[in-house]
């Protein structure tokens, strides 16, 4: 299948958009291509050079990988990001984002810290909504320790990460946890594959419906979980939450559920801004340096950041 010219991708790109669908794949075959995809861009665009140390956040039971990026200039900030990544709740980790998290870091001049939830199948729901909360709650609790302004942090993450920052947002708000906003990008929102964008993007655009099937199976393979305001956040009560930042691509299958909740926050009277991308496909934003669109995404987000 050939790539729209419009997307203005790099070659690399309609490799994988001609790979196998990921349903048929074994989790551990989707992790090795989601590093490829990562690995193929880092090598075509440079990413900056910023200081980072990978710690472990010590939770009951378990310890949580985190990545701390501090540009230069970031310590004495008033907001510190707390990043999720992508990758169906099944892919992704502190590498495949690095890149991105360092761009983003240097873009908005801020501590950012990326944390390495569990994974599914191995671990289903609600481990990683369970790791991104109690990663929140700790930094919060020992900001000084991580150098972390404690009443200054600002949830963010793409996909399924912009999920669990929209979750971690709402326990937030009900645990009395203060967060400055919440930046979430092409978020995952509700379980709706009948959606006008799952028909009109179903397949081509690398994230296909019947791979986000796969996804949602993997990390919630019992339905009747799926309409838990754990993972799908359009069914929680909204009042009261941070401002959002909200990104939605055009050619994405979850296109309309973004703006299904930035629609629904604005009606909870949550301050709200929805930048909805001509032209793009799903994961674009990782493509800074490569394509505007993600240049401008990022400066979006920076700005944002320095509103809050």
């Amino acid at each position: 299948m050939a790539v729209s010219s419009r997307l203005r991708l790099p070659l690399a790109l309609a490799r994988l958009v001609r790979e196998p669908s990921l349903e048929a794949m074994h989790p551990a075959e989707v992790r090795r291509e989601l590093a490829f995809f990562q690995h193929t861009f880092a090598r075509l665009s440079r990413a900056p050079a910023v200081p980072a140390e990978t710690r472990a956040l010590r939770l009951p039971g378990r310890d949580v990988p985190v990545r701390v990026y501090r540009p230069a200039g970031s310590g004495s900030s008033a907001r510190a990001l707390v990043f999720f990544h992508g990758g169906g709740w099944v892919a992704g980790g502190l590498d495949s984002h690095d890149r991105a998290c360092r761009a983003l870091a240097v873009r908005a001049g801020v501590p950012l810290v990326s944390v390495d939830y569990r994974l599914a199948p191995e671990h289903r729901f609600p481990a990683a909504a369970d790791d991104a909360f109690d990663a929140l709650a700790l930094l919060h609790r020992e900001a000084a320790a991580y150098g972390l302004p404690a009443d200054g942090l600002v949830l963010a993450g793409d996909s399924a990460g912009g999920n669990l920052a929209a979750v971690t947002a709402i326990r937030a708000r009900d645990a009395g946890i203060p967060v400055r906003g919440q930046v979430l990008v092409y978020p995952v929102v509700e379980a709706d594959f009948e959606s006008a964008s799952y028909r009109d993007n179903a397949v081509g655009y690398v994230l296909s419906r019947d791979r986000m099937r796969f996804f949602w199976d993997a990390y919630t393979p019992d339905a009747a979980t799926r309409t838990d305001p754990r993972v799908a956040p359009l069914r929680a009560p909204l009042e009261g939450l941070p401002p959002a930042l909200v990104i939605t691509a055009e050619l994405d299958v979850l296109r309309t559920e973004g703006i299904r909740y930035a629609q629904a926050l604005a009606a909870a009277s949550v301050p709200v801004e929805h930048l909805d991308v001509p032209g793009v496909i799903h994961g674009f934003v990782s493509l800074q340096g490569l394509l505007p669109e993600a240049d401008a995404a990022h400066a979006a987000i920076a700005a944002f950041v320095a509103r809050v």
